[in-house]
């Protein structure tokens, strides 16, 4: 079982790595914005967005990639069966 001093560097940990990436300029505003914003919120609450998120927006940002590629650099369908 975890202990508490290791959940308290495991947090300073967390905030520490969120402080590296806030402070980098290349960072997007849009990513800065749910960081800060993550830090107020409750972390049950803040997990389920992020499932929300994943399962909204992964599919469309894959979609709008592969529309955007030319058609051989498209992965084959790996679904049908070798020739």
């Amino acid at each position: 079982m975890t202990n508490e001093h290791d959940l308290e560097e495991y947090l300073k940990s967390a905030e520490d790595r969120i402080d590296w990436v806030l402070s980098h300029s290349g960072v997007s505003d849009w990513l800065k914005n749910a960081l800060n914003g993550a830090r107020e919120r409750d972390p049950v609450e803040m997990l389920n967005d992020l499932e929300v998120l994943n399962h909204l927006l992964k599919p469309r940002a894959e979609a709008q990639i592969q529309q955007r590629l030319p058609i051989t650099a498209q992965p084959s369908d790996m679904s049908k069966e070798p020739r």
